[in-house]
């Protein structure tokens, strides 16, 4: 029996080793499809690479400067989506919440749709909104409003309260730069044991005004 369970072991190990090898090529595989002829292929081509999510990113950032359109177009769809924390699997009301934040204009109605994903917990997607956020003035207006400020905090926590610290780390480095935000991700990163290396990390930016407050804030953290 332990012979067998051995081998079977072996064999698991064996497949897993493989697929992680190919898994590259796979995705080499479908971003030159996302570029076919027909609407087909290229649909399954971009459904496969959004169920693969951060593990197609590198790939798809690759071909930024690619002189197709569709594959263009559709990467950087892609790319939007996968680093909002959008997949398949996504709540279909998040989903149709974000389209409808992309389409509007008014920074009120951007703002009640933002209402809305705090309601179905959709955190990571208000940050990533704000932090893409192509006009300043609305920008500044959400992060502003007391709800969202509240944003970072929780998101970070929940992520915490799973043993995520990397996701913590990410969802803090996304957040507005303010104050609050620099002192909660230092925190992080000081019981990460990564403060020292982004205090060496923070000073090679400098001279910058931004890198200078968030060294302050880093070494009022030691």
């Amino acid at each position: 029996m332990k012979i067998l369970t051995s081998i079977t072991l072996g064999l698991v190990c064996s497949i897993l080793a493989n697929a992680a090898a190919e898994q590259p090529q796979v995705i080499d595989e479908l971003i030159i499809q996302l570029s076919s002829r027909t609407y087909k292929a290229r649909e399954q081509a971009s459904q496969q690479l959004w169920q693969l999510g951060e593990q197609s990113l590198t790939q798809l950032k690759a071909i930024a400067d690619s002189a197709d359109p569709e594959q263009l177009k559709r990467s950087e769809i892609l790319i939007r989506n996968i680093e909002a924390g959008v997949l398949p699997t996504t709540d279909a009301k998040v989903i149709e919440a974000i389209d409808r934040y992309r389409s509007s204009e008014a920074t009120t109605a951007k703002l009640r749709v933002i209402e809305e994903l705090l309601e179905l917990g959709a955190f990571k997607q208000v940050l990533f909104l704000l932090r893409w956020e192509e006009d300043a003035r609305t920008r500044m207006e959400l992060s502003q409003n007391r709800q969202v400020r509240e944003v970072p905090s929780i998101a970070a926590k929940r992520a915490l309260a799973v043993g995520d610290i990397e996701e913590a780390i990410k969802l803090l480095r996304m957040a507005p730069k303010n104050n609050r935000n620099n002192r909660a991700l230092a925190h992080v990163l000081k019981h990460s044991g990564q403060l020292v290396a982004e205090i060496e990390h923070t000073k090679k930016q400098l001279p910058n005004k931004q890198a200078e407050a968030w060294l302050l804030t880093q070494l009022r953290a030691i």
